[in-house]
C-alpha cells in the first residue's frame, strides 16, 4: 500500500532490543512512498517499528512488532 499523501516525506524503519524502543537504531530511511518493502536478516532478535514523517516534521509511528 503506498502513502499517498502529499506532504509525505520519508518512511524510517526502527530497530532495538528492547520492546520499548529505547536505545533504537535507524535501519534504512526510504524516501520513495512506493516502496514499502525491506527484507530484514533473521540472525538475531529485535523489535521493530516504522516511522512515517512529512515535510513539516510531523510523524506517526506504527506498533512495535
Amino acid at each position: 500500500m503506498m502513502n499517498d499523501d502529499y506532504d509525505f516525506d520519508h518512511y524510517e524503519i526502527l530497530k532495538s532490543k528492547q520492546v520499548n524502543m529505547e536505545e533504537n537504531v535507524v535501519v534504512k530511511k526510504i524516501f520513495d512512498q512506493r516502496d514499502t518493502s525491506l527484507v530484514i536478516a533473521m540472525d538475531a532478535v529485535f523489535y521493530y517499528q516504522v516511522k512515517t514523517r512529512d515535510k513539516w516534521g510531523l510523524e506517526s509511528s506504527s506498533n512495535v512488532i
